[in-house]
């Protein structure tokens, strides 16, 4: 049985630090290799993990909270990396499905014939049907409620399908061909671990990545739109906690 506990995941301080000074009475531990912070917000508990950066450490962090803390939601936030000319830094991603995008089968070359990126077959090795990768679901009426926050002030809000994986591409052709064969908005490193370990677990989950750079326009990384993704965030647990 679920406690009143939200589980919120984060790769590091900068997109943790809002949250921790809105959150009251915050205390924090170290689990393991990881840094948990556990506050209170109304009559929820809220544990803030620190799962540190790419898919090793937010799948190890993540399924030791959860086996701690038997949470009720799962929320991901953090900043990401826009795939489309249409979604420019300071939109904010919805992640209605996570795709894996850090696994890769390349076709056969030999001695000397060199290596093609954009030949690369994008897979997770545990596809079904006729997909190249799985794509993990955010809980529906989570992404229902996220879509009705409406005081976010710093760009376009859109539902969208986060790749994920331990990569961080600033190459435009890389960037297109993975967006024309998945449809992503959005590139980042945790939140595949993130929602498959929710998925296997049976905890509900979801993702917010607010777009931090967009190569295609020559928007470069900026650390400071981490805070907007936790602004994002702590709307969406009030709302969430007033309709409990």
């Amino acid at each position: 049985m679920k406690n009143r506990t939200i589980l919120i995941t984060a790769a590091v301080d900068t997109e943790i630090n809002y949250l921790k000074e809105k959150i009251g009475d915050i205390k924090s531990y170290e689990m393991y290799d990881y840094t948990v912070f556990e506050g209170k917000l109304e009559n929820y508990q809220v544990v803030i993990l620190k799962t540190g950066v790419g898919i090793m450490n937010a799948t190890i962090s993540t399924m030791l909270a959860i086996n701690k803390y038997n949470p009720e939601i799962i929320v991901n936030e953090g900043t990401a990396g826009s795939h489309s000319l249409d979604i420019k830094r300071g939109d904010l991603i919805i992640g209605n499905k996570v795709v894996y995008i850090g696994g890769y089968k390349t076709p056969i070359k030999g001695l000397n014939d060199g290596s093609n990126s954009l030949e690369w077959t994008i897979t997770d090795f545990q596809h079904k049907d006729d997909k190249d990768t799985t794509e993990y679901k955010a809980d529906e009426n989570l992404v229902e409620l996220a879509k009705e926050i409406n005081d976010f002030k710093y760009g376009k809000i859109r539902i969208g399908i986060i790749g994920s994986g331990d990569v961080f591409n600033k190459e435009i052709d890389r960037i297109n061909y993975i967006h024309s064969k998945l449809d992503t908005s959005c590139e980042e490193m945790e939140s595949a671990a993130v929602y498959k370990v929710a998925q296997t677990l049976n905890v509900p989950v979801i993702g917010f990545r607010i777009i931090s750079n967009n190569e295609l326009l020559n928007e470069h990384y900026d650390v400071t739109y981490g805070k907007y993704s936790q602004e994002f965030t702590y709307s969406f647990l009030k709302e969430y906690i007033m309709r409990k």
